[in-house]
């Protein structure tokens, strides 16, 4: 009897060791105003992996809004090998709404995503999501402030 409460224990102990696991997280680190004639913004994106443990970052599916200005889904293939407590960065070029000045103050955003890639040789995935505010002035780069 002692011999199966120490195997309960264990296996226990294991499934809370891998519930509470970290997952990678995502940040928006900037945004660059479109180019003279384009309507594209360039979003870049950190994605953070805050375990011990390396992975293969092979792409990220996403959905993009901020509230008048961009509304864009898409997935990006990107090939990071991201560290443990590391960081990759990753270029997302996102459309911007017609008809849409670029120059706004308080402008919300959201970013959802599914990162996929690999962890000892099997694949995983992770739903990740950033929040926060673009302030854009004329001739000024786009400030980028996060939000909880």
């Amino acid at each position: 009897m002692p011999h199966f409460r120490l195997h309960l224990l264990f296996v226990f102990c294991i499934g809370l060791f891998a519930c509470t696991s970290s997952n990678p997280q995502i940040s928006v680190l900037g945004v660059k105003a479109p180019k003279p004639g384009t309507r594209i913004v360039k979003v870049f994106v950190e994605v953070l992996n805050p375990t011990n443990q390396a992975f293969s970052l092979e792409r990220m599916e996403y959905r993009f809004v901020a509230e008048d200005w961009i509304d864009a889904s898409g997935k990006v293939q990107v090939k990071r090998n991201v560290a443990p407590n590391g960081k990759a960065i990753i270029e997302l070029r996102v459309p911007l709404k017609e008809n849409v000045p670029l120059e706004a103050i308080g402008v919300l955003y959201q970013l959802e995503a599914r990162l996929i890639g690999f962890v000892d040789k099997g694949e995983r995935s992770w739903k990740v999501q950033a929040k926060g505010e673009l302030n854009a002035r004329a001739g000024a780069p786009i400030q980028v402030a996060a939000r909880p």
